[in-house]
């Protein structure tokens, strides 16, 4: 975070500056709360719908604004995508300090939402905002008892993430992999493609190891996956080899070319008066990974950290290669989503039907 003000010869008044940043900082944050769906007051409806009517006339020309809703201190609006483009989607409001009202730290905040549409059935990249053409991405607006919001949409000239980065991700995928192969449950849904060790080491001696494993996406499909080793001596199949169920991420595997919803990953924020500005980021995390026969990810399945000096000194490859000698345990388990990990209520209903 960024701030800029004027200096003052008193020692207190940074501190109190500091501590007024550090309280709207945190008021600033998304914060997960329960959707309200249709319980909104009648006020609340009147602001949705004017809230709905200034956003569609921002981005219609792009963004269809499929639906929304009250959730919680947020308005959640869908937004379909129309055609191919590069975009960022802007909203303002004038903040309101519940801590100095008298003298607020900000007068206004701007958001800022990037977001990349390519064609219909394109390589998604979802943690950077990079979505198809028929994909609907929901944009967390703050509201809470703030005021004045307005919204704008600038476009960008546009290349797809795959031709610039493309194979840059694929060669850093490849680099490194075991190949051997192991038990795969999850077979018909996904392909094992590898596990790599990864060696960090600490500034004040020793050492971070982390194991991961990649797969690649086959056919359509719902379910968990839950990725381990086994205890050293361990019979029984996992999870009761050690493999913790509650860790499996939810995993929905579309169709080639169907449309998703997903929450925005990620946005700017910028808060500022005519003294003094700050700026921070936003994450919106899910735990569903949404993926498309030919997709890869990678699951962190193991890693421990070693502190102090380790004797006769530290190899990294040979730490590295380590990974032969732990390999991934992999349980395939029934689709669940938690709504009440991080944003998981915000999609979950937007999900496909388990049971594939």
């Amino acid at each position: 975070m960024r701030n800029t003000h004027a200096q003052t010869p008193f020692r207190s008044l940074p501190l109190l500056a500091a501590l007024w940043l550090c309280a709207a900082a945190a008021a600033a944050q998304p914060a997960k709360e329960p959707a309200q769906g249709s319980a909104q007051t009648p006020a609340q409806a009147a602001e949705a719908a004017r809230l709905r009517g200034a956003l569609a006339s921002a981005v219609g020309d792009h963004f269809e604004v499929a639906r929304e809703r009250r959730a919680g201190g947020h308005w959640l609006a869908h937004l379909r995508a129309k055609g191919v483009g590069a975009f960022t989607v802007r909203y303002k409001y004038r903040y309101k300090d519940t801590f100095r009202p008298q003298d607020p730290l900000y007068t206004f905040v701007e958001h800022e939402t990037h977001v990349r549409v390519g064609s219909r059935g394109c390589a998604r990249r979802l943690q950077y905002n990079s979505v198809c053409v028929g994909d609907t991405v929901i944009l967390p607006v703050v509201v809470n008892d703030y005021t004045e919001h307005t919204f704008a949409l600038v476009s960008h000239p546009y290349e797809p993430l795959e031709e610039q980065y493309g194979e840059r991700w694929r060669e850093a995928e490849e680099t490194g992999l075991y190949r051997e192969p192991v038990p795969n449950p999850a077979a018909r849904f996904l392909k094992y493609v590898g596990s790599r060790a990864h060696y960090s080491p600490h500034r004040s001696l020793g050492y971070t190891l982390e194991y991961y494993a990649t797969f690649e996406a086959v056919r359509p499909g719902s379910f968990n996956l839950a990725a381990g080793v086994n205890r050293p001596g361990a019979t029984t199949p996992p999870p009761a080899a050690g493999i913790d169920a509650s860790s499996a991420v939810p995993v929905v595997i579309v169709e080639g070319g169907a449309p998703v919803t997903v929450v925005s990953a990620r946005e700017n924020v910028h808060g500022y008066t005519g003294r003094f500005s700050s700026h921070h980021g936003n994450n919106y995390m899910t735990t569903p990974v949404i993926l498309q026969p030919g997709d890869r990810f990678t699951l962190k399945y193991f890693g421990y950290s070693h502190r102090g000096r380790s004797p006769g000194g530290e190899n990294g490859k040979a730490l590295e290669a380590t990974v032969k000698d732990r390999p991934v345990v992999i349980t395939l388990l029934p689709f669940r989503v938690d709504p009440a990990q991080v944003f998981n209520e915000w999609i979950i209903e937007s999900l496909p039907p388990p049971g594939r």
